[in-house]
C-alpha cells in the first residue's frame, strides 16, 4: 500500500509484462491496491500465527533453539580427562565437541579447582549451557 501511494504521488505508472498489470488505468490501479492489501493481510496473519505458536510452546514448557552439544555426562567425562592431564584438543575430539565448546564449559580458571560440584548453568538470559560458579553478570547460580 505504501508503494502504491508513493508511486501515485510521484506520478509513476507501473506496467507488469508478465502479470498484465497496468496502473495507468483505473482497473490496473484497483487490482494493484487489492493485491497490496491481500499481501499486507497475509503478512499480519503469518505474524499472528507465529506469535500464537510461540506462546503455546512457552506454555508447554518448550525452549526454542538448538540443543546444547555439551551434556552433563560429556561434561563429567571431559573434566575427568582434563584432570588426568589430556590435552584439550584430544579431550574435545574424544567427547565429541569442538575445542571452543570445551573451553566454554570448562574454562582454564575453573579447571584448577574441583569439578564434582559444578552444574550446567541454565540461565537463558545470560549464556545458556555455560558452566560457571557464578554467571557472567555476577548473579548467583540459577
Amino acid at each position: 500500500m505504501d508503494l502504491a501511494a508513493m508511486l501515485e504521488g510521484r506520478k509513476v505508472d507501473l506496467r507488469s509484462l508478465t502479470d498484465s498489470i497496468d496502473t495507468k488505468g483505473a482497473a490496473g490501479r484497483f487490482f494493484f491496491n487489492v493485491m497490496a492489501g491481500l499481501v499486507a493481510a497475509e503478512r499480519e496473519l503469518i505474524l499472528e500465527r507465529t506469535m500464537a505458536g510461540l506462546a503455546a510452546a512457552k506454555r508447554a514448557g518448550k525452549i526454542g533453539g538448538r540443543k546444547p552439544s555439551m551434556t552433563p555426562a560429556k561434561l563429567d567425562a571431559a573434566c575427568k580427562l582434563l584432570d588426568a592431564g589430556q590435552p584439550p584438543k584430544d579431550v574435545a575430539s574424544a567427547v565429541g565437541v569442538s575445542v571452543a565448546t570445551l573451553y566454554r564449559h570448562c574454562p582454564a580458571s575453573e579447571r584448577e579447582g574441583k569439578h564434582e560440584n559444578k552444574q550446567i548453568h541454565r540461565c537463558n538470559l545470560h549464556r545458556p549451557g555455560v558452566v560457571w560458579r557464578r554467571c557472567q553478570l555476577g548473579q548467583r547460580r540459577h
